[in-house]
């Protein structure tokens, strides 16, 4: 790999590159024994003497290399997409689902399987196995509930009542 004379040389850290070149007008840099000139460039093979001074040129041009690796690979990663950012929005996603806004819409949604049990429930009537059809029960049967007493429905004594009699919607 070669480079440029002032850049090996601002590299080292012996002055900006404006600098060097007027240090290399002013013939203090040689390279290879004669006097070096603004547009030369150097290869690791080079000898290059700063002030009567020889530099590490191998040393400094493999860390040259090294940082223009790392920087094309840090401006590629940055250019690429991530799928880390993928898994964010799917997290995102999900936790915007559960919010309490979106349970309230899924409420009223006609896809939700419970409102359309609830909404079978109440069109066709409970089957043959229930005798009583209560549709207030059936629409506050989660209220009050925990755990897994949510999930189950209503028992006869809870569809009876205070008195023991059975009760419809309209007797209250």
């Amino acid at each position: 790999m070669k480079l440029r004379i002032n850049k090996l040389i601002s590299d080292a850290g012996l002055g900006s590159r404006r600098d060097v070149e007027e240090y290399i007008r002013l013939g203090r840099v040689k390279i290879n024994g004669r006097r070096a000139q603004l547009s030369d460039l150097v290869s690791e093979t080079d000898v290059v003497f700063f002030d009567e001074v020889d530099l590490p040129v191998k040393e400094l041009i493999q860390e040259h290399a090294a940082e223009e690796k790392l920087q094309t690979k840090l401006k590629k990663d940055s250019e690429r997409p991530r799928t880390r950012d993928r898994r964010s929005e799917r997290a995102e996603s999900q936790r915007i689902l559960s919010a309490p806004k979106s349970a309230a819409l899924r409420k009223t949604s006609k896809n939700n399987p419970e409102n359309k049990r609830a909404h079978k429930a109440r069109t066709e009537g409970w089957g043959d196995e229930e005798e009583v059809f209560d549709e207030r029960l059936l629409r506050h049967h989660n209220s009050g509930r925990r755990g897994s007493a949510r999930n189950a429905r209503p028992t006869r004594s809870e569809q009876r009542g205070r008195g023991g009699k059975r009760r419809s919607f309209d007797e209250e």
